[in-house]
């Protein structure tokens, strides 16, 4: 586990760190450590054909919520099943798709809301509204991890991606945070 020292060190490690190797301060907000730990938390469930798994690190989910990472992943899958490279763009948190989308009944919602609807999510996606962009959706790429990455910075507005990837260094972190994800299927048919 690399970055974010204060939040997975004691203070005394801390402060020891910092009186011999002139390491940075102890923050005035960190009061009991460790908060993050790379003890696993382990736990099993049944898969079956046509379920997905996504792991992302952190930019992602600042960017996307669960449900909007599940869709894009259902409409990516739609998509390339019907080998069209077409540029489908999806309005603020609602996806177009054909009402008798395969994945349309994710979490309940209808096909036009299947991208996930933030007002009814309980996670804070972050990003978008430090960027002042609407999130809008679209479905271009061969792999669904270029997809995912592509929706988590922009979308369909490329200039807004293309801004969040060439900045570098301090000014980089401060507009995106590291993206990085993997979606396993577990189908052969994929």
């Amino acid at each position: 586990m690399f970055g974010d020292a204060g939040l997975k060190w004691s203070v005394e490690n801390q402060k020891e760190v910092r009186k011999r190797f002139l390491g940075g301060r102890v923050r005035d907000v960190v009061k009991t450590p460790p908060y993050v730990t790379a003890e696993p938390v382990i736990t099993t469930t049944d898969v079956k054909p046509g379920d997905f798994l996504i792991l992302g690190c952190d930019g992602i989910w600042e960017s996307l919520s669960s449900e909007e990472a599940v869709s894009l992943v259902g409409l990516w899958l739609e998509s390339s099943t019907s080998k069209a490279k077409r540029l489908s763009s999806v309005p603020p948190l609602a996806a177009k798709g054909p009402k008798s989308s395969r994945f349309g009944g994710w979490f309940g919602k209808s096909t036009s809301q299947s991208a996930g609807d933030a007002s009814h999510s309980k996670e804070k996606t972050v990003r978008y509204e430090q960027w002042r962009i609407p999130k809008t959706f679209v479905t271009v790429d061969e792999n669904v991890a270029t997809h995912l990455i592509r929706n988590s910075l922009g979308g369909e507005d490329t200039e807004t991606m293309r801004a969040l990837l060439t900045r570098t260094g301090s000014l980089a972190r401060r507009l995106r945070d590291d993206m990085t994800v993997t979606v396993v299927f577990f189908d052969d048919s994929i």
